[in-house]
């Protein structure tokens, strides 16, 4: 008897420390769900660069939330080379697969990347780029961009005091993991995507034409992209264009055809709007719920 109730105790023992060991794996697996994540970002020209670390190399990395992919520098495998469209053309890229990507505290595994010269737009920054990473990869989180305090925080939901210190909430559309937002210029409805990798704004030429308050600036700007072009165009300027209940006057933009771009997806796309060029003090992408506060 003795023998098989110390049997019996021990094994109830064992069954006791696994499930205070479940629990503790739950609870800390909880808490690192719903911690937040503290990235410090800097402007250059206009462009969002944060500090990451892929596969065990660091360094400067392009947040794109213009972008559905992950783009590394890097030299293109032959056998592997095929063909994607972006804004500038049609670019040439290999595909890899990640092993892990680190930004601050948060972590990602096993995700499809691919590999390209990133020189033009290392000669625009003026620095070493490592890649451009896209800002799908954060769903299904919250993105808060303080252009204060230069800083970018992942979380998984805004308490309610958080949404009421803004007074604009408006409503996105994911599109291939890319934010879009209807934008009013003119008393009519356009459809731009929110990139935090672009230094200004850029406007379907065809769009521009249309408008009665758009003027010429005397300024050119050399457009540097994926697709290694650099093609000089004019800058104009729009009265104004209003997001939410704000009105955004005198904005800079480039015209550009986005007949491309829109002949490769199942949707329309206006414009892009850049997140920099907006400046507001916050900016928030709400992936979960697909609103916008600023």
């Amino acid at each position: 008897m003795p023998l098989f109730m110390n049997t019996k105790m021990t094994s109830l023992y064992k069954l006791l420390l696994v499930a205070i060991l479940m629990m503790s794996l739950l609870i800390n697996a909880h808490a690192s769900a719903n911690s937040d994540v503290k990235v410090p970002f800097h402007l250059i020209n206009g462009l969002t660069i944060i500090q990451a670390e892929i596969d065990g190399i660091q360094g400067n990395f392009l947040l794109d939330t213009g972008s559905d992919g992950i783009f590394i520098d890097g030299d293109l495998e032959e056998a592997h080379q095929h063909n994607i469209v972006s804004l500038g053309g049609i670019s040439t890229i290999s595909n890899t697969v990640l092993e892990e990507l680190k930004v601050g505290s948060f972590r990602q595994y096993k995700l499809d990347a691919q590999i390209i010269s990133l020189s033009p737009i290392e000669e625009h920054l003026g620095i070493d780029l490592k890649g451009i990473i896209g800002g799908h990869i954060f769903r299904p989180r919250v993105m808060t961009f303080d252009f204060v305090a230069s800083q970018i925080t992942l979380s998984d939901k805004l308490s309610k005091s958080e949404k009421t210190g803004f007074t604009n909430k408006i409503n996105i559309q994911l599109i291939n993991d890319i934010p879009v937002v209807k934008v009013k210029i003119e008393n009519k409805w356009y459809q731009f995507a929110l990139d935090s990798g672009s230094s200004i704004h850029f406007m379907d030429a065809k769009l521009l034409s249309k408008l009665s308050n758009v003027t010429n600036t005397s300024e050119n700007s050399t457009l540097k992209c994926l697709a290694n072009t650099n093609t000089s165009i004019q800058k104009k300027t729009i009265n104004s264009l209003s997001l939410g209940s704000i009105t955004f006057e005198n904005q800079t933009c480039i015209p550009y055809s986005f007949e491309t771009v829109n002949a490769s997806t199942p949707f329309t796309l206006d414009g892009i709007l850049s997140l920099s060029q907006l400046m507001q003090e916050t900016i928030i992408i709400d992936y979960t719920r697909s609103k916008l506060y600023f």
